[in-house]
């Protein structure tokens, strides 16, 4: 907060709180970490499908139609 307030000549020239920056990086970090999450997950999944490929060739599980 205060390198805000040195770059802009004091306190009484931000126009935020720290609350406001606290919510703000907050916001910014769940939603890096949510990012994150859905590519693990995608990764997760894509290596599930090579497996079930291999469980189902091995076992005989393919539709024979």
């Amino acid at each position: 907060m205060g390198f805000f307030a040195h770059m802009c000549g004091g306190y009484r020239n931000l126009y935020f709180i720290s609350k406001d920056l606290y919510n703000y990086m907050d916001g910014v970090r769940q939603s890096r970490i949510v990012e994150g999450d859905a590519s693990a997950a995608i990764c997760y999944l894509k290596g599930k499908d090579e497996y079930w490929v291999e469980m189902i060739t091995s076992f005989g599980l393919e539709d024979n139609d």
